[in-house]
């Protein structure tokens, strides 16, 4: 069978032979060349790699290999870097050297970057990179001088340079080697099969994704990214492309597991666990239709990176282990054996019931959990294997390490580490140095990624512009997983070699127990390292017995753990009250909407009583019969909240008394009939909806959403702050702000062009502040080439496009569900007493391109909804997050209500979410404004460096100051003269027209002093900058609101003014002083 051909973009004869000598005769392709002549791009490497490797695969119209080399020294901070080339043409190998004559650190690195891109369908993939570096140093020209810089480049542990090498020792460690190593593994190797999922949106809205084939195009204004999966489908094809290749593969002896991953509401749980399209159920069925299988079933639910054990009932804490021959697991974990497919609907039934109830009680936030259901499959006569469900908690945006000091680590430390783990592996980082012990998460999920089980991964996605940034994020990180190459096992497993391992590791540890005893009575050492180390290998060996004992269990032992299971899990329906059905009912009943829809058809509660209380629990140690008939939870929840009085029935009344209660978001005072299909709130966190069966029957309601607790939310929650009309209006504003910026950085522009024809030092930071966001300053005279009216024209266009995505977000309702969670938070730190005002605004990011080829893509340009938390007395004090970071705040702040609630003051959470200060406000420099120009009556509008502590430039700030004049005119409403302030400036320069004599002393006069922003700033110093400043004899100084936008130049718009007395004390101040902006 002929080979494949990938084109590898070069002239070079002897770079093709190189690489086809490194790549091998099983390479899966055919290499051949072709010189191409593509454009030199700027930026980050691997993303110039990427571009050129699209760009290059559109002209070719099939697979391409593009080459990038770097050669960076040091003690230069990279450079030459890509420009090696050129530096080596016009300078030459004793050039080279010269670069570093003056600088004792000779070292560098060579570095090559491989971007390959398939063609599937006629259509190119989303390029993948390969990075490879051999590290260096500098010598004077040795050996031959045919291959580039070989000549001069020495590699660390080794004698020669490349250029006296021979080809097979140089192919061997060089960086191209690296780099192409890296390429052959991902060719050959086994990777995880990626299946992206498309749900349909909520709502009606331009879908944001085009799918060809194989080929998904996520698209964002001129933006656009392509990605390449084995499949993509809708939720109803996912058993023949998912469920039963993993069956078949189980079946064979391996083992498998499938990984569901999105953001919150994008069906990642329903796929999974929906009894008419959820996948567990053609997996269960398709195994126990074979004979002689023994199945076992353990189910681990991790939040804030602690492991429960669900299958006894009660969530337990359990310790995450691992052992190599089953994969992860937890101390004394629990593993029903289920005998037949009914007897598995209902065990997993009741394990849903109880992940529900733990949610419910312990206020937990559902997109926080990852939940792990396992299957053990036992073939009597053959082999062992296992297969894994996985429903990943949402995914973050940031990769952003934590310190264990920040607000979230432990909620967050997970899937951190888990991305973490998965970036090293798509690195090719040995699975073994891969750092899974530093999570519960990543301990228990390590023999999935990279190793023995054969992985299909989901990305679960929602055909709808309006979540744009949440499909990317899912997209980037499943394509992250298929990189990960798979290890396949050498050998089936059996029970028997399982507990053969297991026995030979023991053996193991018994022997180190007794040598550091012998240790201990011999006083060797130090003792407490040793009794330490002791007491880790005595642990270990308890859970390895542990582990042998449960491999070896008896059936009566396996039936007795399935009842104590299912007496626990009847024993928490009690838990949400006296009047929870526990059957279908043809009666009036109230169904609790849970956060995730799968779980809200669980509880029901039976209204066909004379009164039925509704309320929370007095306390945690309220005695079962005082419960009330429908228990409430979370924050907003009063001991006596209201109560359902039946009339005649059907008939029932909602009679308020302590607690708030909205019926389909109006807030309802006195005594209310409820109708089939209302929304009850009560309390923040207990949202119910009327269900009457006879009136169903009648009439009946669409319940495609009706169990949904997200679409109940969104068709009634609203904030002055945060409606339709206010976002528009803010939008608006912000789109003049934007427009404002770019006509701004269009006239000084022409001020560089005028300039360019003059000393290039002179006002050069104030033109250069334009570039901060993207590097380095340019000289003046290349302005030139850097804007046209076009990006003036793209960006515009752009920014419009922006401003009716967010619209469309708040006026289709997609904000309010969000609203919702800022509503418990703001009741959550009032019953705590914290000083706090949370809100959503909508948050406008806006940076400037330096190019007109550069598309806008949303890094240059986005909008959405952000949270606030703000003191409530201190308005400097405040953090704005995005809603991922709000929710690990809110999840963190549901905890620490839960304890405050139980009065639990032993609760062991660290992370305070109401702090939001950290004592001392952090000066970013000062910028100082000399005021000489109003002795003449010139007004003032500068753009002033903001100087740092250490005297650097950390950005500028934007002022303007205004002299305003005594006019007094005749006012015919009030027939009298009055005072107005009118603004004057000098316009005639050859008059030297002090202040003192325009306007005579002790007359009245204002300055208006504008503050319009910063810009250059740090991106990470941007989001709560405001100003203060004091303004001739006045004692308190000027304060500015912090900024309202997150970028890197805030938009500060407010104006100040000062009105004074002419005198000659001010004279002197204005002509010998400046004003001192401080920025913090």
């Amino acid at each position: 069978m002929s080979k494949r051909v990938v084109t590898f973009v070069t002239g070079n004869k002897k770079k093709l032979e190189e690489v086809v000598a490194i790549l091998g005769a099983d390479f899966p392709f055919e290499v051949r060349n072709v010189s191409l002549d593509l454009p030199e791009l700027q930026g980050d490497p691997e993303e110039v790699s990427r571009e050129k490797c699209r760009l290059a695969a559109a002209k070719i119209q099939g697979p391409v290999l593009v080459e990038d080399t770097s050669l960076c020294f040091n003690a230069l901070g990279g450079l030459p870097g890509v420009y090696i080339k050129w530096f080596l043409e016009k300078t030459g190998h004793e050039g080279l050297n010269n670069l570093l004559a003056a600088y004792p650190d000779k070292s560098a690195y060579a570095q090559c970057i491989f971007a390959f891109n398939d063609f599937q369908n006629g259509v190119a993939t989303e390029p993948i990179v390969f990075v490879g570096q051999t590290h260096g140093k500098i010598v004077p020209a040795r050996g031959s001088k045919d291959f580039g810089w070989d000549a001069v480049f020495h590699p660390d542990g080794f004698t020669q340079t490349f250029g006296e090498m021979d080809k097979a020792t140089k192919n061997s460690i060089s960086h191209r080697y690296r780099s192409l190593e890296k390429l052959r593994l991902a060719m050959e190797s086994e990777h995880a099969t990626v299946v992206v999922c498309v749900h349909p949106p909520c709502e009606a809205a331009e879908p944001g994704l085009s799918v060809n084939g194989n080929i998904l195009t996520w698209i964002h204004h001129a933006e656009e990214k392509e990605f390449h999966a084995e499949h993509i489908v809708g939720p109803s094809e996912l058993e023949n492309i998912v469920a039963l290749p993993m069956v078949d593969l189980v079946l064979n002896g391996e083992n498998a597991a499938v990984v569901s991953m999105g953001q919150q509401s994008a069906g990642k749980t329903t796929i999974l666990y929906h009894p008419q399209t959820g996948i567990v159920f053609p997996v269960a069925k398709a195994l126990f239709a074979k004979q002689k299988l023994a199945i076992r079933m353990s189910f681990l639910d991790v939040y804030n990176d602690i492991s429960f054990d669900m299958l006894k009932g009660k969530a337990t804490k359990c310790r995450p282990l691992y052992h190599k021959t089953i994969g992860g697991y937890a101390s004394e974990l629990t593993r029903l054996l289920i005998t037949s497919y009914e007897h598995f609907e209902k065990t997993l039934s009741l394990c849903l019931k109880a992940v529900a109830t733990e949610c419910i009680a312990h206020n937990r936030v559902h997109g926080m959990s990852t939940r792990i259901l396992s299957f053990y499959i036992e073939n009597q006569t053959e082999c062992w294997s296992r297969l894994d469900v996985v429903d990943l908690a949402a995914t973050s945006s940031s990769h952003n390490a934590l310190a264990e000091s920040d607000c979230g680590y432990s909620m967050e430390r997970g899937m951190r580490q888990l991305e973490i783990c998965w970036k090293s592996l798509s690195d090719e980082i040995v699975w073994e140095d891969c750092p899974f012990e530093k999570s519960t998460m990543t301990i228990l999920l390590q023999h999935i990624f990279g190793t023995h089980a054969k992985p299909f991964v989901i990305a679960n996605i929602v055909q709808s512009v309006l979540q744009n940034e949440e499909n990317l994020i899912t997209l980037h990180h499943a394509m992250l997983l298929k990189l990960i190459p798979r290890k396949p096992l050498e050998f089936k497993q059996t029970t028997i070699s399982i507990l053969s391992a297991i026995e030979a590791d023991m053996v193991i540890i018994k022997d180190r127990v007794a040598l550091l005893k012998n240790k201990l009575l011999m006083g060797a050492g130090q003792a407490s390292s040793l009794e330490s180390e002791m007491q880790s290998a005595r642990q270990t060996l308890r859970n390895l017995e542990w582990l042998r004992a449960d491999f070896q269990k008896e059936a009566v032992e396996y039936h007795q753990d399935g009842l104590k299971f299912q007496r626990a899990v009847d024993n928490l329906d009690v838990i949400h009250g006296g009047n929870l059905l526990q059957h279908e009912s043809s009666n009036i009943h109230l169904i609790r909407l849970h956060e995730e829809p799968l779980f809200s058809t669980l509880f029901k509660f039976n209204l066909a009583v004379n009164v039925t209380i509704v309320g929370s629990l007095p306390s945690s140690h309220t005695a079962v019969g005082k419960y009330p008939g429908i228990v409430l939870f979370g924050a907003g929840a009063m001991e006596h909240h209201c109560r359902f009085e039946m009339a005649v029935a059907p008939n029932v009344n909602l009679v308020t008394e302590d607690g708030t209660c909205l019926v389909n978001g109006n807030v309802i005072a006195g005594k209310y009939t409820l109708q089939h299909g209302d929304i009850l709130t009560l309390g923040r966190r207990n949202v119910f909806r009327v269900f009457i069966p006879r009136v169903q029957r009648l009439e009946p309601l669409d319940l495609s959403d009706f169990f949904s607790r997200y679409i109940a939310v969104r068709s009634y929650t609203s904030s002055r702050e945060l409606s339709h009309e206010s976002a528009k209006e803010t939008c608006h504003h912000a789109l003049i702000k934007i427009l404002d910026r770019i006509t701004t950085i269009r006239t000084m522009h022409q001020q560089g062009l005028e300039l360019a024809t003059m000393d290039d030092s002179m006002d050069e930071m104030d033109i250069h502040d334009i570039y901060h966001l993207k590097g380095d300053a340019l000289p003046l005279k290349a302005m030139t080439n850097e804007m046209r009216l076009a990006t003036i024209r793209f960006m515009s266009i752009a920014s419009i496009d922006e401003m009716n995505v967010l619209e469309t977000r708040i006026s289709k309702g997609y904000a309010k569900a969000l609203l919702d969670y800022v509503d418990e938070a703001s009741i959550i730190c009032k019953e705590m007493k914290k000083p706090l005002v949370i809100r959503a605004v909508p948050i406008i990011h806006h940076a400037i391109n330096k190019s007109d080829e550069d598309p806008i893509d949303r890094l240059q340009l986005q909008t959405d909804i952000w949270i606030v938390f703000q003191h409530n007395q201190r308005s400097r004090h405040r953090i704005i997050m995005r809603p991922r970071e709000f929710f690990v705040r809110l999840s963190l702040m549901r905890c620490h209500h839960y304890n405050f609630i139980c009065n639990n003051t032993k609760a062991n959470v660290t992370d305070d979410p109401f702090l939001i200060e950290s004592g001392q406000e952090e000066s970013l420099g000062v910028a100082p404004l000399y005021l000489g120009r109003l002795s003449y009556f010139l007004g003032i509008e500068e753009i002033i460096p903001i100087v740092n502590h250490s005297g650097a430039i950390a950005g500028h700030l934007l002022v303007e100051i205004e002299p305003f004049v005594e006019e007094k005119y005749y006012d015919s409403e009030v027939r009298r003269e009055v005072v107005r302030y009118v603004p004057y400036t000098n316009k005639d320069l050859d008059k030297d027209d002090e202040l003192i004599a325009h306007v005579g002393l002790n007359m009245s006069i204002e300055f208006h002093i504008k503050i319009h922003g910063c810009r250059g700033l740090h991106p990470a110093l941007n989001s709560n900058v405001f100003v203060e400043y004091t303004f001739y004899d006045e004692e308190r100084p000027k304060t500015t609101e912090p900024s309202p936008s997150k970028s890197s130049h805030p938009v500060i718009q407010e104006t100040f003014i000062h009105r004074v007395i002419v005198t000659d004390k001010l004279c002197h101040y204005i002509l010998n002083n400046s004003i001192a902006f401080e920025v913090r």
